[in-house]
């Protein structure tokens, strides 16, 4: 029994550091997004000003969008970790840890089936991503980050 608790123990840790790293991570490649949106951006509007070509700012709003879709697609992925990084601290916070604690006997921790969480078949998927999207605070950044409000 003690042999089992304490792979168990351990495998909490793995999982938070794993979290930890894939929050990391996604913040990295949110970084990178907008670093290639401004690049694109200013890209179209040097070219819509430079050839006196409107279309050009057609092809700036077009960037803007897809790059907020994508934006919005890791924003959803990252909260699938944060999810799950919330539901541990919960637990290592709450009075069943010290009871597991005692007993050494995790039997009441959730140890959820991981890939499930990532399962990105049918509308969920981009249910998912349109509800990251047009969340206040990423949509205003959206429009702050591209000089629209």
């Amino acid at each position: 029994m003690n042999d089992e608790f304490q792979y168990k123990f351990e495998l909490v840790k793995q999982e938070i550091d794993l979290l930890q790293s894939g929050i990391r991570n996604c913040d990295s490649s949110l970084f990178t997004i907008k670093g290639w949106a401004i690049t694109i951006f200013s890209t179209f509007i040097f070219f819509a000003a430079d050839k006196k070509q409107p279309l050009f700012l057609l092809f700036c709003a077009m960037a803007i969008v897809l790059f907020w879709l994508l934006d919005s697609t890791y924003r959803s992925i990252q909260r699938i970790y944060i999810r799950r990084y919330n539901e541990i601290e919960h637990y290592l916070q709450s009075l069943e840890f010290s009871q597991a604690i005692k007993e050494r006997n995790f039997r009441d921790f959730y140890i959820p089936k991981i890939g499930a969480g990532f399962n990105v078949k049918g509308i969920i998927k981009y249910t998912e991503i349109f509800q990251v999207a047009f969340m206040y605070h990423n949509a205003l950044g959206a429009c702050h980050f591209f000089g629209i409000v």
